[in-house]
């Protein structure tokens, strides 16, 4: 279900304008490294934004399951997202809202 969530925030950067890479690889969007997923966020201009997904395990062990992502924060601003299930009007909003706040960046 959580890579259901990542594909609908990506889906929504995309509609607002970004280009969205996993990083490093380009077309992994759901790699996990050290606890966390990176994405590269690139605006129309062609600026670059890191996006850092966090996992944590509920023992708080390392973990690499995607399950376990909990936010998403965009690293120069720190804006970010806390995830909820992905049918909620609580998940939807908060996606709309942190794709407007990310806007102000292109």
């Amino acid at each position: 279900m959580t890579q259901a969530r990542m594909i609908e925030l990506r889906n929504a950067l995309e509609g607002a304008g970004w280009t969205v890479l996993g990083s490093p690889e380009q077309d992994n969007l759901f790699a996990v490294y050290n606890d966390q997923i990176f994405w590269k966020l690139i605006n129309r201009s062609g600026k670059e934004f890191d996006l850092v997904f966090f996992l944590f395990d509920y023992r708080g062990g390392s973990t690499n399951k995607l399950s376990d992502v909990s936010v998403a924060e965009e690293k120069s601003t720190g804006k970010s997202l806390d995830f909820a299930k992905i049918n909620t009007e609580i998940w939807k909003s908060r996606v709309r809202s942190f794709v407007k706040d990310l806007y102000c960046l292109i």
